[in-house]
């Protein structure tokens, strides 16, 4: 008996280990969403019908490209997350091309989940596809979102926390990670699992997520890493303030071509290094 209590002990170690290994922070670090967000809206509420609007609109959407790409959204792992957000990062997002960034991405879904878990217990909404008797079109997943609930949207936080640490790491293509970012939380509306209100929720805190792991040490490290292997990868340097001085020499435009004149907000090139007017 003393032996298996032991097993059981180790077991537990192991464990325990593993989930610190795969998140940068405990459940117990993050923001409490039961404490800033409100309870999800009334089947009574007028933004219940603007749920119940949203979700009868975009059914339409399943079909073509767009509902390929919500199909290409429904699985929540950072093999899948890398792969939707390589076109908008303009650059390959796995764990053996991009393996600091894929390190940091396997923790933060971790983290985002954890930060939806106390709002989802607590209000166990149903899902459009269980309230109005449909299905979905990921009916294999119905009984696991049935049981934890809808509100807020897991998938939303990530895709969302995920946009803005890549729009952050990839400057230049900021405008079109972000709008990746917000399709991924769309893909749950029309694929009937979320009510927008669930994935308005979501991103909210995604945000959140992003704003408490810039406190913490240990993300703010991978984060460099991460950064300083995509201007690897791909020889981009993050854009800096740019800073006058007489050792400034020569600057060019994205083109490669010399400037006389600069303009406030332009992007240049001087000394190998994109700086912003």
């Amino acid at each position: 008996m003393k032996k298996i209590t032991f097993i059981l002990f180790a077991i537990g170690l192991v464990y325990c280990s593993g989930a610190q290994a795969d998140s940068f922070l405990t459940a117990d670090d993050m923001p409490n969403a039961v404490n800033y967000l409100p309870a999800p809206p009334d089947t009574a509420s007028q933004r219940f019908t603007s749920d119940w609007l949203s979700f009868t609109m975009v059914r339409q959407l399943r079909s073509g490209e767009r509902g390929t790409q919500v199909r290409n959204d429904g699985t929540l792992n950072a093999v899948y997350l890398g792969r939707v957000f390589t076109g908008a990062m303009g650059t390959s997002i796995t764990r053996r091309t991009t393996p600091e960034l894929y390190t940091l991405l396997q923790k933060l879904i971790t983290d985002c989940q954890q930060a939806t878990q106390s709002i989802q217990s607590k209000y166990r909404r149903k899902p459009p596809f269980e309230q109005f008797k449909v299905n979905s079109m990921f009916p294999d997943q119905q009984k696991a979102l049935s049981a934890k609930g809808s509100y807020a949207s897991d998938y939303a936080a990530v895709g969302w926390a995920t946009a803005l640490i890549l729009a952050e790491i990839n400057v230049d293509r900021q405008d079109t990670i972000l709008h990746r970012g917000y399709e991924y939380g769309e893909s749950r509306v029309i694929a009937g699992v979320s009510y927008e209100s669930d994935v308005d929720a979501g991103r909210v805190i995604g945000t959140g997520v992003v704003a408490r792991l810039h406190a913490d040490d240990a993300f703010m490290e991978q984060l460099q890493k991460a950064k300083d292997e995509f201007a690897t990868v791909t020889g981009i340097t993050p854009v800096r303030a740019y800073r006058p001085s007489l050792s400034d020499g020569t600057i060019y435009d994205l083109q490669g071509r010399r400037v006389n004149e600069t303009h406030q907000g332009e992007i240049y090139i001087n000394n190998g290094v994109k700086i912003r007017k």
